[in-house]
């Protein structure tokens, strides 16, 4: 097991087992990585497969949480160690937190990533047509944000959803944030991820269409609204020829 400490009260273990693929030439690793932080979460359990974080274990309520719901199937007791190498866990992180702090207090200095924060909608975007802002995290360490979202400057309650942190293979986290709204011209909206003293803000507001789509959808309907009109005195004319030879 070996261990590194990415923060002066962040500290965090890895164990990595190779595996090997009949038929892949590619090498592959299955990872477990357990963090603590004095801030919540802590501790916490993680399962990868090289560079994707596939199962993640919760010491509160003792459950396995998958990251994409086609890995539900495998969620069990089994994905992680069994109950006594997790309580072993927990005392580990314990003694790790206080032995490792006092040894490196004031020596190696703080590790944080810069936040990278990015707002964009989950469904193509329709004014008045009820829709979903998504918040994206990334460059997250150590895992500790404080994440609300802002309408028109005013802090919001209501229709927000968290997925929870992520981990990368480089042991960098990150995570999303989900707010449902019903978009106009007139509102605007802010994410804003504050970690410590400092808040990275990403803003979104709904775009007018530019002259050269404006200019686009007329000339579309114009092109449709001729092709209907020829069509009718296509037909018109072809009626009108089949009754004069009738009356012929």
């Amino acid at each position: 097991m070996a261990v590194w400490i990415k923060w002066s009260f962040w500290i965090l273990m890895l164990k990595t087992f190779p595996l090997i693929a009949w038929g892949d030439e590619q090498d592959h690793s299955l990872k477990q990585v357990l963090f603590c932080q004095p801030q919540s979460p802590s501790p916490v359990l993680l399962k990868m497969f090289d560079e994707e974080q596939m199962f993640q274990y919760n010491f509160a309520d003792k459950s396995v949480v998958p990251r994409i719901p086609n890995l539900k199937k495998w969620a069990n007791q089994d994905v992680f160690s069994n109950s006594s190498d997790l309580a072993f866990d927990i005392q580990l992180c314990t003694e790790a937190m206080q032995n490792f702090t006092q040894a490196v207090v004031n020596i190696t200095p703080e590790t944080k990533g810069i936040l990278d924060i990015k707002v964009f909608t989950l469904h193509p975007l329709t004014i008045g047509k009820p829709n979903t802002l998504v918040c994206f995290i990334s460059n997250i360490i150590p895992p500790d944000l404080n994440i609300t979202w802002r309408k028109n400057g005013i802090l919001l309650t209501e229709g927000i959803s968290y997925t929870g942190y992520f981990a990368l293979s480089n042991i960098e986290y990150q995570t999303f944030s989900y707010l449902n709204i019903t978009p106009t011209y007139t509102d605007s909206y802010t994410c804003n991820a504050q970690e410590g003293s400092t808040t990275a803000v990403a803003y979104w507001v709904s775009e007018y269409p530019t002259p050269s789509e404006i200019l686009e959808n007329v000339l579309c309907y114009l092109a449709i609204a001729i092709g209907i009109v020829f069509l009718f005195l296509g037909l018109l004319f072809l009626f009108l020829t089949w009754k004069q030879h009738r009356n012929d």
